[in-house]
């Protein structure tokens, strides 16, 4: 699990939390059905059932939110959650971002980390495609760019940042821009190499402001 606090820019941290996503890629308005956990996996079966009353102990809010009737059902479930690239941005105390990428577990498996409370998450365009690697890392260049960092900050107070709401402007990722593919570069760069990031973050606000200029011209 990656939560806000274990967001800073470039880089995340799923320190040791863990847990259970209880429904198939292709159908996350309901999730698995008991039956078919029995079935399939009936370890994870008897964990849901041994556990129900805990489960079952959520506020009615957040059982209103769930995505299915079963007591194991989870809110904010959705294609997005199971997207191969997302960016995910803390929503509170201080801005910045990073693309979230698999995670090797310490049995051995590769797992896609879930980001939950206090994160913002961009897996998708405004069409409902989900985004590439590039474009996952030009909209992590942008997020963490100073400029951008100190626009959230002075809009929003600090217990609650919100992009839907920021009217920042995030074109489109073109591969055939060189701008675009520089901020998507850089992001990159900065991913790998921290002793980077800070010459990086000022470099992204330039041609972030070039972009704008260009494209609003």
């Amino acid at each position: 699990m990656v939560g806000g606090p274990s967001i800073s820019p470039f880089q995340f941290d799923c320190a040791n939390g863990y847990h259970i996503i209880p429904y198939n890629e292709d159908k996350t308005k309901v999730p698995v059905s008991l039956k078919e956990l029995y079935s399939n996996s009936p370890e994870l079966a008897e964990y849901f059932a041994n556990n129900k009353d805990l489960l079952d102990s959520q506020s009615e809010k957040s059982k209103t939110m769930h995505c299915g009737n079963e007591f194991y059902a989870l809110s904010k479930i959705g294609p997005y959650t199971f997207a191969p690239y997302i960016v995910a941005a803390r929503d509170n105390s201080k801005f910045c971002a990073s693309v979230i990428y698999k995670t090797l577990t310490p049995w051995g498996e590769m797992k896609q980390s879930i980001c939950v409370k206090h994160t913002i998450i961009i897996s998708q365009d405004v069409n409902g495609n989900f985004i590439s690697e590039d474009e996952a890392h030009y909209i992590n260049g942008i997020l963490n760019s100073k400029i951008v960092v100190a626009y959230i900050h002075s809009t929003f107070k600090t217990n609650g940042f919100s992009l839907n709401k920021s009217n920042l402007f995030i074109p489109k990722y073109d591969p055939n821009n060189p701008l675009c593919t520089g901020i998507a570069d850089l992001s990159k760069i900065a991913t790998k190499e921290p002793q980077k990031r800070e010459t990086i973050i000022d470099l992204l606000s330039d041609i972030y402001i070039e972009l704008c200029a260009k494209l609003n011209h």
